[in-house]
């Protein structure tokens, strides 16, 4: 009954992510921010305020502030069809062994970076149960964004100096990834950066995965994965 009970909740949840999500993005607008989180609890409204200040940035300024040589761009990824028991996030993927560019070659497409910043980064509509714990799961270490969290391929622009500036993971749900931890709507100048600086294995690994509105069949499969995986333990 557990297990039927969860398929369904699981089917709402992709029919949700797959045909809601232009509609149920939240605008950069203060008010639409307000309207759209008027349901949640005093703590999700407190993490919903977190989420909006670790994508409040500007790229350009961040990076023009940097001397190049300070910089370094790590790409990671691993097998995009690989299977796990338990959810692969960005703290998974970040331990992996990077590429890593810097000097002239990061230079080169460095303004690629400047389109990202707070204008631009469209963050995932704070429906109530975002901020909340998965219900009769025993992931109360997990919310939401993080349970959901299948990372694949990712990237880190680090400075010497002031640490991490940009961190940005795919994929979360149909259409979402994860930019400085907060899901955002997926675009396609986050992609770009991947397309310019990538060594030509992971272009060809990931060959035709990597564009806005890519549906991604292995979101889907590793979620049945794991909800089916915790109903049988």
């Amino acid at each position: 009954m557990k297990k039927r009970l969860l398929s369904f909740l699981l089917s709402v949840f992709m029919l949700f992510a797959v045909t809601g999500c232009d509609e149920d993005l939240l605008s950069n607008s203060q008010d639409q921010n307000n309207s759209d989180s008027t349901s949640l609890s005093p703590e999700q409204q407190m993490a919903l305020e977190e989420d909006l200040k670790r994508i409040d940035i500007d790229m350009e300024e961040l990076i023009k502030n940097e001397d190049i040589n300070d910089l370094v761009l790590k790409l990671y990824w691993i097998d995009p069809y690989a299977r796990y028991r338990h959810p692969f996030r960005m703290e998974h993927l970040t331990a992996t062994t990077p590429e890593e560019v810097t000097g002239e070659t990061l230079q080169e497409n460095i303004e690629l970076f400047y389109k990202i910043n707070r204008n631009t980064l469209i963050p995932h509509r704070p429906y109530p149960e975002r901020y909340s714990n998965p219900p009769d799961l025993s992931l109360s270490h997990l919310t939401i964004p993080e349970y959901f969290m299948h990372a694949r391929i990712g990237y880190v622009l680090e400075s010497k100096k002031n640490g991490v500036l940009l961190e940005v993971g795919f994929w979360c749900t149909n259409e979402t990834v994860l930019v400085n931890g907060v899901e955002v709507r997926d675009s396609q100048f986050l992609y770009d950066i991947i397309l310019a600086y990538a060594s030509d294995e992971i272009l060809q690994v990931f060959d035709g995965m990597l564009t806005e509105g890519w549906q991604t069949p292995i979101v889907i499969d590793s979620l049945n994965t794991i909800f089916n995986t915790y109903m049988t333990e």
